[in-house]
């Protein structure tokens, strides 16, 4: 095949799936079949070209082989859309913050396992009929305006909002819009929650992989993370005051940290991974 005509077809196909270029598919498709009236495809398919269509005395593509060349670009790309959303979808529920992909109409359309596990509290947030609303229906009223007011054309720029809980303490959420293309008849937004009152959780083997740290020490600065104080972390951990400075001093050496804030700091960003 000529490159002219490969190229018009990749066109034509695009046409298809873009609806800005709907109206160029039928002008392409009467100038396709003339560029290729005439030449022979005696050969094997390929491309899912059809090698078989005859037009008078000639082997050409028909209006058939061409819809068909299409129609087998097209459902490539669906196949391999739906992997890269089937990866995604795994990604997404197995990160450890508690995130959430929302509609314009609170419609819940995934979920990290983070969030899961905080929706199955009920408490403060919960899905109903499929949408995300809040336990206090102020709040949900609250909730579909962050999320209203968070339209494409704000990429990057994020709403905020507090949900009280029935237990005590309250939600922080966060509203980013992900859309960019003005042809999305929906807006999808990434809806992020932190709860203050859970206690950061970090993992004693992520502590030992990054630093090096023995089993006593990863143990430490896990309780330090949790806002233990040293009397507390050497009374819970049954050593002495001073095995626990020794301690302290070469977290700080293998972490590269100095005060305890710095390291708390350090741990606090290591719980979002761990």
């Amino acid at each position: 095949m000529d490159p002219s005509d490969a190229a018009l077809i990749v066109r034509m196909y695009e046409s298809l799936i873009d609806p800005r270029g709907r109206a160029n598919f039928q002008r392409d498709m009467a100038t396709l079949p003339k560029s290729l009236k005439g030449n022979r495809h005696t050969g094997p398919a390929s491309e899912g070209f059809s090698s078989t269509s005859v037009v008078g005395k000639d082997s050409s593509l028909s209006t058939l082989d061409i819809y068909a060349a299409i129609a087998s670009r097209i459902k490539q790309e669906v196949e391999s859309l739906e992997k890269r959303c089937e990866l995604l979808s795994v990604v997404f529920e197995s990160i450890p913050a508690m995130a959430m992909l929302v509609g314009s109409d609170l419609t819940l359309k995934i979920c990290s396992g983070a969030g899961k596990r905080l929706l199955d509290t009920r408490d403060g947030l919960v899905v109903v009929n499929g949408k995300l609303v809040a336990t206090q229906h102020d709040y949900t009223i609250q909730l579909r305006n962050c999320v209203r007011a968070a339209p494409p054309s704000c990429l990057g720029k994020a709403h905020f909002m507090n949900i009280p809980r029935t237990g005590g303490g309250y939600l922080l959420l966060s509203f980013l819009p992900l859309n960019t293309s003005a042809l999305e008849s929906e807006t999808i937004t990434l809806v992020q929650v932190v709860d203050p009152g859970q206690s950061p959780h970090v993992e004693p083997d992520c502590l030992s992989r990054l630093f090096g740290m023995t089993k006593a020490e990863a143990a430490l600065a896990c309780e330090i993370a949790l806002g233990t104080t040293l009397e507390q972390a050497a009374h819970k951990l049954s050593v002495s005051p001073n095995t626990i400075k020794t301690h302290l001093k070469r977290i700080f050496r293998k972490t590269d940290t100095a005060r305890q804030s710095e390291l708390i700091a350090l741990l606090l960003r290591i719980a979002t991974i761990s």
